[in-house]
């Protein structure tokens, strides 16, 4: 009884305390307002509308705001409000809320309500050890203020807010001026920041690349420092965020920041030891074309397949682990593959759905090298044949087959 009811008091001055702060942040962080006429999508705008007309605050948020002003087209658009999610979700009749720990409420749109715009609340969280024992202790979600939402997010250039009714940018972070300096700075003290989420550090770098910007040096300085903690990162997240990497239209340059600030080492093991041997030239220009294919194909609006990428960046990394097998010619190869990427993914971890694509492709390798298209017609039907097709005209690109074996398939 004495532990638990030290325990409330020690929760009740520690919650006062926080509130302290967020007080102190508001009343020594003048915001800048700056007029900019930004486009914003018209269901984007009905939802604000909705939320303000009931008497709440909303404002666009991150990155639609932030790629914008840096004249990029934004992926989409998240809107933050005072209104709690209950509230949020009650306003919308095509809505659902998300999550437990904190509510996210998606609400859908298009003439089949397939797509959704998040609509989240303003939080304001503590930072550091104290704080983090506290929300798992107390499960409290420290509900905000737009003043107080802006400092537990990533990057100042994130930390934007656009009123759209007056066509002001709300600036707390100087974000415009990081901006306009083309920089990437954390918000806070980077190493604590990227200690709290090391994911933040391959935000940061696919920022940059999007964007075009320098990583501010300060946070630099912490990310080469503490790149290590990638390690703790769980493999689902990890896997995400590789992803979201190569595939967000400026992979090349992702590729070339990661071998720069030797993260690679770190999430793709496996293929870092394949640049460093014999054929290293090779499977570097491999991924670059892949990579290069890849942005071009974003900025067109095609599709961009998961397992694709990850047939290219394993496809050097299997072929050195199957010299090691002592496999005949004509061996079924499937289930070494198998056995290859679950053993692999130490650090990420594939869907079985992206597994089997990789499968796929590998596997189609292996017959399209050594057949003849006059003899092979049923390969034209499988579904994977065209990733395979492309995947085999990289090969022939970097020297990987012979183009003897190439050419038959790409005449016809």
């Amino acid at each position: 009884m004495f532990i638990r009811s030290t325990l409330k008091l020690f929760l009740v001055i520690h919650h006062g305390w926080h509130k302290l702060c967020a007080r102190w942040m508001r009343s020594d962080f003048t915001p800048t307002y700056c007029h900019h006429s930004l486009k914003i999508m018209p269901e984007v705008v009905e939802i604000l509308n909705t939320l303000t007309d009931a008497g709440f605050e909303a404002y666009v948020v991150g990155g639609g705001v932030r790629d914008l002003l840096a004249s990029v087209r934004p992926k989409d658009f998240d809107v933050a409000t005072d209104a709690r999610p209950e509230q949020i979700h009650a306003l919308f009749k095509y809505s659902r809320l998300i999550g437990r720990r904190f509510p996210l409420v998606h609400v859908r749109y298009g003439r089949k309500r397939d797509e959704f715009i998040e609509v989240s609340t303003f939080r304001a969280e503590g930072r550091g050890l104290m704080a983090r024992w506290y929300r798992s202790v107390s499960h409290n979600n420290y509900y905000g203020t737009c003043s107080t939402d802006v400092w537990r997010r990533d990057f100042t250039i994130n930390a934007l807010l656009f009123d759209v009714k007056q066509q002001v940018v709300i600036d707390y972070c100087e974000g415009l001026k990081d901006i306009e300096a083309r920089l990437i700075r954390v918000i806070g003290t980077p190493s604590v920041r990227f200690e709290e989420d090391p994911i933040r550090m391959l935000r940061a770098i696919r920022l940059a690349s999007k964007l075009k910007f320098t990583i501010e040096a300060q946070a630099l300085k912490a990310l080469c420092e503490q790149r290590h903690l990638l390690a703790q990162v769980s493999p689902e997240r990890l896997t995400l965020e590789v992803v979201k990497l190569f595939y967000t239209g400026a992979g090349v340059l992702v590729w070339e920041l990661l071998l720069e600030y030797e993260i690679l080492p770190i999430i793709l093991n496996t293929l870092q030891q394949c640049l460093e041997g014999r054929q290293g030239r090779k499977v570097r220009q491999f991924v670059l074309q892949a990579l290069s294919d890849a942005d071009q194909r974003f900025h067109s609006n095609q599709h961009l397949s998961v397992g694709f990428l990850f047939a290219v960046l394993y496809w050097f990394p299997w072929k050195r682990h199957r010299r090691t097998l002592r496999l005949g010619r004509k061996a079924s190869l499937r289930k070494p593959m198998r056995n290859f990427l679950d053993r692999s993914n130490i650090m990420l971890v594939l869907t079985n759905r992206c597994c089997e694509t990789v499968i796929a492709i590998w596997e189609l390798q292996h017959l399209m090298s050594l057949t003849h298209p006059e003899q092979s017609a049923h390969l034209y039907r499988h579904p994977k044949f065209r990733a395979a097709h492309h995947f085999l005209i990289l090969r022939g690109v970097v020297g990987d087959l012979d183009q003897s074996r190439i050419e038959p398939w790409v005449q016809d």
